[in-house]
């Protein structure tokens, strides 16, 4: 074996090894970034979860006071069972509808519960 191809070799392993060294920053650097969205994925997991719980518990309060559930309790309490399962875009606009209804029935515009007994009676004749 002469001495320039025991050179060249040495010159090769000196190469691969920076490539290994760059690729051993690389991945660690990638890692970090991995771990920094892994942790932003949680607390924005963790925001999500907190807000969809104050949306749960608003809207619950809200049905829980709202005037055109009064008269209807066991449809009141299927309302209040099935909250959590209501997927989240939905939940959020559920508020605000619920909030409109309740002033309307209190301004005596609409009975939610009379107009679904009316539809119920309706499908049941025809």
């Amino acid at each position: 074996m002469s001495n320039s191809s025991f050179a060249g070799n040495i010159q090769n392993i000196n190469e691969m090894l920076k490539a290994q060294k760059l690729d051993s920053q690389n991945d660690t650097a990638q890692a970090g970034e991995l771990s920094e969205l892994k942790s932003e994925l949680h607390f924005a997991g963790i925001y999500d979860q907190q807000e969809r719980k104050k949306k749960e518990d608003q809207l619950r309060m809200i049905l829980e006071n709202a005037l055109f559930l009064q008269e209807d309790a066991e449809r009141k309490k299927r309302w209040l069972n099935v909250i959590t399962e209501i997927p989240f875009p939905l939940l959020s606009s559920l508020i605000p509808a619920c909030i409109r209804e309740n002033l309307r029935f209190k301004q005596h515009k609409r009975n939610l519960v009379v107009e679904l007994n009316k539809k119920r009676a309706n499908d049941w004749v025809a």
